[in-house]
């Protein structure tokens, strides 16, 4: 996916890159809530493999617009602390999927540490509207936020 992301992310605008690709993110995050252990095992891999695939790309496309106003001088630092924001961030994404399905499971009268399907179907689908809510955000995003790396360098 690296290489495609930087054809991507030269064709097309960042602001457009992060909400498309968001609803594509959500999506699959949203298909994978509809696995069953009877699902075949190619589906299985095609929707986790797609799945990765966009969320790349966010990422990505995230870093990349994440630097486009930090000085040169600053970049370390700007990649110490950006670094550290992802990875809370991530942290705190996994904590609140686990609380989400242990209150799910308590809903369904459930025994902790026993989670069925509809625990994490549920779980999964409370994360794809997390996923659609956050594309908000990206819209207060400027047409032409990030074209200012877009320019410095022209591949293809």
């Amino acid at each position: 996916m690296k290489s495609l992301t930087v054809w991507i992310m030269h064709r097309f605008r960042f602001r457009t890159i992060l909400i498309v690709n968001g609803c594509f993110s959500a999506l699959f995050t949203f298909f994978t809530a509809l696995l069953m252990p009877t699902t075949p095992v190619y589906v299985i891999i095609l929707v986790l493999f797609t799945a990765g695939l966009f969320r790349s790309l966010q990422f990505s496309s995230l870093t990349t617009l994440a630097f486009t106003d930090t000085p040169a001088s600053q970049t370390t630092a700007a990649n110490t602390l950006y670094s550290t924001i992802q990875q809370m961030s991530t942290g705190m994404g996994i904590a609140m999927g686990a609380v989400v399905l242990r209150f799910l499971n308590i809903i369904n009268h459930g025994i902790a540490g026993h989670y069925t399907i509809p625990d994490f179907r549920l779980a999964f689908i409370f994360v794809t509207v997390l996923g659609f809510v956050h594309l908000y955000g990206y819209t207060k995003l400027s047409k032409d936020a990030g074209s200012v790396v877009m320019l410095k360098k022209k591949i293809f």
